[in-house]
């Protein structure tokens, strides 16, 4: 008899997110992009019918991406305000901690305005 395979989970990872470009791509040329920092956003799990499960991240970008195609670098800007990434990532954190979106937002946010000089004082002692 056969050892029978060991059957292994699939990891995949799936990039999200939009930057404004001050210029046209030409889709006749392949780009290397570069991002300096990817955040976690969300993930998938769905059962194979194997009895394995693929699991999928998905990840968007944190930073500025820098678009390069035969030596010319494009800078990418983010069209999304820093607010509504604040409250995205409150999100993701009342998500993770079970507790509904709206009450933690708003409870995070009253403490923040609080204690403004102290949140700012703190974040300008990090590196």
């Amino acid at each position: 008899m056969l050892q029978e395979e060991i059957k292994k989970d699939e990891y995949y990872i799936r990039f999200s997110g939009v930057a404004e470009i001050p210029e046209p791509l030409s889709s006749d040329q392949d780009y290397n992009v570069k991002i300096e920092r990817m955040g976690f956003e969300d993930w998938k799990i769905k059962n194979l019918q194997d009895g394995k499960k693929r699991i999928t991240y998905l990840l968007k970008p944190l930073s500025h991406a820098e678009i390069i195609s035969q030596g010319k670098a494009i800078k990418t800007s983010d069209p999304i305000k820093l607010s509504v990434k604040l409250r995205g990532r409150l999100w993701i954190l009342a998500n993770e901690q079970g507790i509904d979106e709206q009450e933690f937002y708003d409870r995070t946010m009253q403490k923040i305005i609080l204690y403004a000089d102290e949140v700012i004082e703190f974040l300008e002692n990090k590196n």
